[in-house]
């Protein structure tokens, strides 16, 4: 009940709420002392009672709307989608399915108690204000007579439905499997069931946890302005002058670039899956649920900034290491005889084979959180997608087929990184000829066989997982899916064989365009209704009469509004999608405009790196850039395609449109902000009862 959400408890700690209680008290005293006649009291009596009334269909039409929610659980349960019976057990990820419903349950359990606490501290205020009341009328009818009738009219005191909800809630949690032959409270059967005693996503109410979230915050974007001046700082050491210009060599200083580089498309790769979590969390996106994670696995942004951090961390400190002790020559020469020249040190190598060794150990560590089952099965859905089409395609990975298409050229740099660790250090000659020539100290064949089909096969096995996918549905967009692939693949093949620039120009465009529209149109769903309504909407947001002056800026409206429906022809399923769209219109603009043209950089990483340089220099920034482009460029990408999957199931990976965040938010209806807005709007409606006069003080709002 999202009504509840906010209405229970939200983010307000009990010295807060005190505060805003003395508050009240005092705003009510001087409401109070300024009543004068009988009318006048009898006005305050009437608001009073009308306020009471407004708190008391909050509370009906939130009960409300939690048991229909724990109905459709319970209807959705029993038409096969999961629980303890037998047809769960048979379909794929049922027992996950099944935690998945527990974790619904116990979220619903906990709006339970929210909005119990909410009625409980409106009755509260209102023996306050009555309190109150009998103090500056010198009277005791207000807590002997008008308190107990108006609670009782109000339905205030009835703990009745909030028990039987909890009940009935805490009967299907002990109906599962996990928690069968328990009797216990709903908080120890949702432990019982390894499920976490607070849902995911929540900031926790107390003072203490939400300062801990703000500091978090505050230290992850100190440490990410810090890194930038530290990259700044690391550029500004390359382009001055090295010690001893004579035996400085570009060409040996950057023959290990390409190790560095697969370890920060791998920082990058980390900071990005961080952001799409915490995009999703924020904007009530169950990315967790599409994905089929375990509902056990607690491995929130938090953690993958914490990592990606350690590993930014790592990289510029190495990275800079090695740049200084290049160019002025730090640590002692060892066996630079038998190197290039007299600069050739062998201690050059151990700062990149440091980096990838921490790398390594870092993703392979044993953790209490990323425990070694979730890493496995992010192991086994990417084996499923290079054996497509032998397995069914899940969304994930669906999903994981696509970010390996986005790493294509940081796949590539892995034969180079062998090559350069494998090679004699110091590094002789010959090496260093052949990274001038090829780009890396690999052999030739590697430049003309081994790297092209590095770049097609992430494609290959999207290919394949759309013809499994046809195959499976039997639904024609896959195959036009499959189409898009099959230009990729186009373009590795042209580039690889052909030196005509008018054939690679063509081919490229045809898959750029191909590629971009199929985001836009199919992977996020926006279609050109949805485009032509993001541009009003923008032009809404950015009207000067959109808003009053002084005041926030409005919600943004949904893509499609319900009054609207018969002017524009949109289905009713339509419609429904369009509402629950979670960003602004212009951040769906901004979107489109950075997808296409990064999708112009991306085709890049298809083609040989020798094809669009000669230059040593060039050619290294042009795959450091192409490869962090394409991989903010996917993060973008994933934000929206798993979005898209959540509100309409565009590709029909579930059988229901349902998602347990849904149920506990209260979607469908409304979004979350408006939702938000309601129930501090029903939560204050208190504060309105002793201020009804003109000559009396606005009555601050005594709780959430």
């Amino acid at each position: 009940c999202s009504g509840s959400h906010g209405s229970g408890g939200g983010d307000g700690d009990g010295d807060e709420e005190a505060g805003e209680g003395r508050a009240a008290a005092a705003a009510a005293a001087g409401a109070l002392s300024s009543l004068g006649g009988s009318a006048a009291v009898a006005a305050w009596r009437r608001g009073t009672e009308t306020e009471a009334m407004r708190v008391a269909t909050f509370v009906d039409r939130g009960l409300a709307a939690l048991r229909e929610k724990l109905a459709s659980l319970e209807h959705w349960t029993d038409e096969g989608g999961g629980g303890s019976s037998t047809k769960a057990k048979k379909i794929p990820g049922g027992y996950n399915m099944e935690l998945r419903q527990l974790e619904v349950l116990g979220r619903l359990g906990e709006d339970v108690s929210k909005l119990r606490s909410f009625s409980e501290l409106n009755q509260v205020a209102l023996f306050k204000i009555f309190k109150k009341y009998d103090k500056v009328l010198s009277t005791t009818e207000g807590l002997s007579s008008q308190y107990p009738a108006l609670v009782a009219r109000a339905r205030l005191d009835s703990v009745l439905p909030f028990d039987e909800l909890s009940a009935r809630i805490r009967g299907a949690f002990l109906k599962s499997s996990p928690c069968k032959g328990l009797e216990a409270s709903l908080e120890v059967a949702r432990l019982a069931a390894g499920l976490s005693s607070q849902s995911k996503g929540h900031r926790g109410p107390g003072l203490g946890q939400t300062w801990t979230v703000q500091f978090g915050e505050r230290l992850l974007y100190f440490f990410l302005g810090l890194s930038v001046a530290l990259f700044v700082a690391i550029i500004i050491l390359i382009a001055i002058p090295p010690a001893h210009k004579k035996t400085f060599s570009t060409a040996y200083f950057m023959a290990n670039f390409c190790v560095f580089r697969v370890v920060l498309s791998i920082t990058l790769a980390v900071w990005g899956v961080g952001t799409v979590a915490r995009v999703c969390e924020d904007n009530h996106i169950n990315h967790c649920f599409l994905l089929g994670v375990d509902p056990r696995c607690h491995i929130g942004p938090n953690i993958l900034f914490f990592a990606a951090a350690l590993l930014s961390s790592l990289w510029i400190m190495l990275f800079g290491m090695y740049v200084i002790d290049y160019k002025w020559m730090v640590l002692p020469e060892v066996m630079s005889k038998s190197g290039y020249n007299k600069r050739s040190n062998v201690l050059f190598m151990l700062y990149p084979s440091i980096l990838l060794l921490s790398t390594i150990c870092l993703a392979s560590w044993p953790s209490h959180t990323c425990r070694n089952r979730y890493k496995r099965a992010l192991l086994q859905s990417v084996g499923r997608t290079c054996l497509a089409p032998l397995y069914s395609v899940s969304f994930a990975d669906n999903l994981v087929g696509d970010v390996l298409t986005s790493l294509a050229k940081p796949l590539q740099e892995v034969p180079a990184t062998l090559c350069y660790l494998w090679q004699h250090h110091p590094l002789p000659k010959e090496a260093v000829e052949k990274f001038v020539r090829h780009g890396n100290t690999c052999p030739q064949w590697e430049q003309s066989i081994l790297a092209p089909m590095i770049a097609g096969a992430p494609f290959l096995f999207r290919l394949l997982q759309c013809a499994r996918r046809f195959a499976d549905t039997q639904d024609s967009r896959h195959l036009w899916n499959l189409g898009k692939y099959t230009a990729s693949l186009l373009v590795i093949v042209v580039t690889s064989t052909s030196s005509s620039t008018g054939l690679i120009i063509v081919v490229s465009t045809i898959a750029t365009l191909y590629a971009a529209v199929w985001d836009v149109f199919l992977d996020w769903g926006l279609g050109l209704p949805g485009i032509s309504r993001l541009w009003s909407r923008a032009r809404q947001r950015l009207s000067p009469a959109s808003c009053e002056a002084g005041s926030a800026p409005p919600v943004s409206p949904p893509l499609l509004m319900e009054e609207d429906r018969e002017d524009q022809g949109a289905k009713p399923g339509e419609t429904l999608a369009a509402e629950q769209r979670r960003f602004s219109g212009r951040f769906y603009w901004l979107a489109i405009i950075f997808d296409v043209a990064a999708r112009s950089t991306w085709v890049l990483t298809l083609m040989p790196v020798t094809l669009l340089s000669d230059d040593i220099v060039q050619r290294a920034l042009l795959q450091t850039w192409i490869a962090s482009t394409e991989i903010a460029r996917r993060t973008l990408w994933a934000i929206l395609r798993i979005e898209n999957e959540q509100v309409t199931n565009a590709s029909g990976f579930r059988e229901f449109l349902w998602v347990p965040w849904k149920m506990n938010s209260g979607e469908g209806t409304s979004t979350p902000a408006s939702s938000a807005g309601a129930s501090k709007k029903a939560a204050g409606v208190l504060a309105l009862a002793a201020p009804l006069l003109a000559t009396g003080p606005a009555l601050p709002v005594p709780l959430r």
